[in-house]
């Protein structure tokens, strides 16, 4: 009499789950100092704009600060939205990477094969 082989199959997480939202923070707070850096360089600018220059001129420079601003913004939030997608992709593959598939074969001694 021989004994009958099982397998059995199942997935693990061998790792405990680690918490990455720390990374979109680090990231952030770049984007947050380019923000910081604009905002500076427009008030520089507006703040440089002399009073005896023909209205039409600063009416044009004070149009492109707000454009240039407006766009750098849209820059930073998109930043903001990929780094978040970033960070979430990250998550996800560290927590799948913890987990395995393990598969276990015996041999049954209980199960008696009959010929």
């Amino acid at each position: 009499m021989s004994r009958t082989e099982k397998t059995i199959q199942r997935r693990e997480k061998l790792l405990s789950t680690t918490d990455l939202s720390n990374k979109k923070v680090i990231l952030q707070k770049h984007t947050n100092n380019i923000n910081d850096l604009d905002e500076d360089f427009f008030k520089m600018v507006q703040e440089v704009v002399v009073e005896e220059q023909e209205a039409e001129i600063i009416q044009k420079l004070e149009d492109k600060i707000v454009k240039m601003k407006k766009s750098n913004q849209l820059l930073l939030e998109d930043t903001d939205r990929k780094i978040a997608k970033m960070v979430r992709n990250l998550h996800e593959q560290v927590e799948d990477a913890k987990e395995q598939t393990l598969k276990i074969t015996y041999e049954d001694p209980l199960s008696l094969e009959t010929f």
